[in-house]
């Protein structure tokens, strides 16, 4: 169980993006300097894991992610690497990225997991 803090109730908000993050030489000096900024949330559009249909790089990027998504809040959204369709034995696509990165969509009025949005004005604070 983890706890993190939630952006501020006004504005400013301090935004780190960072996208591509995937799993390659220049992930972990990317994450350290993220961590080291004095941000309030996390955008990462997309390519998270570079998992590309290998199942345990979902698990071994969330490894790597665990450290900063436990403490702040991390908004993703899907691009090319999270797609995972096969159509002989697996006909539903972004399977992996939904199961393991649900965004509240559902309080947003979105139907799916792969479109929400975000009110800031309107965010639960703690």
């Amino acid at each position: 169980e983890f706890n993190f803090k939630t952006p501020p109730p006004g504005f400013p908000i301090k935004f780190a993006v960072v996208v591509d993050l995937g799993q390659t030489e220049w992930t972990n000096s990317t994450l350290q300097h993220i961590a080291a900024s004095n941000y309030d949330m996390l955008l990462l559009p997309g390519d998270l894991s570079y998992a590309d249909l290998i199942q345990p790089r979902w698990d071994s990027f969330g490894r790597i992610a665990e450290p900063l998504a436990s403490q702040r809040p991390w908004v993703v959204t899907q691009e090319n690497h999270e797609i995972e369709k096969i159509h002989v034995l697996h006909s539903h696509s972004f399977t992996s990225y939904n199961a393991r990165w649900r965004m509240p969509f559902e309080e947003t009025g979105s139907a799916s997991n792969l479109y929400h949005f975000y009110n800031f004005h309107t965010l639960p604070r703690n």
